[in-house]
């Protein structure tokens, strides 16, 4: 939360959750995501980390990319 809140502070710095898709119902590590059956990731866990990585990069470009073109079409109708 700590680290979520300074990144919303920032305008360059940015917050992207990955430990929530990798929680079990009590908070910890899926068993199914650790290699060494405590905190660190196997593949499958890491898949999952990249996946939210690149969906978080995709939703990102898009909103930009849609910003920007709002921006365009506002200047060429001035």
């Amino acid at each position: 939360d700590l680290m979520m809140a300074y990144a919303n502070t920032q305008s360059d710095v940015y917050y992207i959750d990955i430990s929530t898709p990798l929680m079990d119902s009590e908070g910890n590590l899926k068993q199914s995501y650790s290699s060494d059956g405590y905190v660190h990731l196997n593949i499958e866990g890491y898949g999952v980390w990249v996946n939210r990585v690149v969906d978080y990069v995709r939703a990102v470009s898009l909103e930009k990319a849609v910003d920007d073109a709002r921006a365009s079409s506002q200047a060429a109708g001035q």
